[in-house]
């Protein structure tokens, strides 16, 4: 199966702490957000992200789609 590449945005700049919460994608921030780059199997991985952003009390601003990988 192809993998997904999203980029989740939530507001915050993400520490330290944050970041190891998100080990598993790539982590920017800036201008008062932090954009998360995940590669992921599929739907139900990126509702795991989801949940977990949420699960954190973080706002949740938008969900993109940037690229898939063709086998």
């Amino acid at each position: 199966m192809a993998a997904l590449r999203y980029e989740v945005t939530f507001k915050g700049e993400a520490g330290a702490a944050l970041r190891v919460a998100f080990e598993d994608c790539t982590v920017t921030t800036g201008h008062g957000v932090t954009v998360l780059g995940c590669d992921l199997p599929d739907r139900a991985a990126l509702h795991a992200v989801i949940n977990r952003i949420e699960s954190l009390g973080l706002e949740l601003i938008g969900v993109r789609l940037v690229a898939t990988d063709q086998e």
